[in-house]
């Protein structure tokens, strides 16, 4: 069984349009949604339910890792799959994620990608960056590295075992959880795997605040890779000191 997780606050105006393509999935196998309504004001929870969507709350504003952790626990099937709330998931999405897995039973996860609703003059730039890093790190990696989090699919098996969302603070549903479940198995890419999201977030940003929010998230990311580095270089050093203590 799929079991599909979106997480909501505030979405009445798009999550209808995201379920109606999920009831149109041709996906012969069993598989249910989950909206995870994170205190919304308005019908999203209404909208969610009349649409045959089941509903869990989450309180709190602790950020998504809380809010995906809430509908992972709630799930019943075998697969988790991160969706969004404002975006539109083609007819064989889960038709394609199902064959990746059975296709590839020492694969713990699954990526794709996205392409925005709207035309933006710099989105071209963008799906050719995403595309050729991941690509490239999924060959040299083993995973891909720019992880969307309206499409990323993993077993539930290897999400428990590495202990799901719990204590991520960089990039929860994207970066880190990923970067989680690499450790666990094979993050497999599939670039044909393509949903279609609202720019809703970036569509009216100038360019200037857009590079420099890329700059400001790239600074982050590289300071949270070298933190990851030190952390490794110091639980090696003190294993060797450990075996060494031990041998003698």
């Amino acid at each position: 069984m799929i079991s599909v997780v979106i997480p909501a606050r505030n979405e009445e105006k798009c999550i209808g349009v995201c379920l109606q393509s999920l009831k149109k999935q041709d996906y012969t196998g069993e598989y249910e949604v989950i909206v995870v309504d994170n205190e919304s004001g308005d019908g999203t929870a209404a909208v969610a339910r009349s649409l045959g969507a089941s509903v869990v709350c989450c309180e709190g504003k602790d950020g998504i890792a809380q809010v995906r952790q809430t509908g992972a626990d709630a799930v019943q099937g075998d697969i988790i799959v991160q969706a969004d709330a404002d975006t539109v998931y083609p007819p064989q999405w889960l038709t394609a994620i199902a064959r990746q897995f059975t296709s590839h039973p020492e694969a713990v996860a699954l990526a794709g990608r996205y392409y925005y609703t709207e035309s933006l003059w710099w989105a071209g730039i963008e799906y050719t960056v995403r595309l050729g890093i991941n690509r490239a790190t999924a060959a040299l990696l083993g995973r891909p590295l720019v992880i969307s989090g309206a499409t990323f699919a993993f077993r539930k098996s290897a999400f428990q075992e590495i202990n799901g969302y719990h204590g991520l603070t960089f990039s929860a549903d994207q970066y880190g959880i990923s970067s989680r479940l690499g450790k666990a198995g094979k993050v497999l890419y599939d670039k044909d795997l393509i949903v279609h999201t609202s720019p809703r977030r970036v569509a009216r940003k100038r360019a200037a605040v857009l590079l420099f929010e890329v700059l400001v998230n790239f600074g982050r990311w590289n300071i949270y890779l070298c933190k990851q580095c030190l952390n490794n270089t110091a639980k090696s050093k003190r294993k060797k000191e450990t075996n060494r203590g031990t041998l003698q």
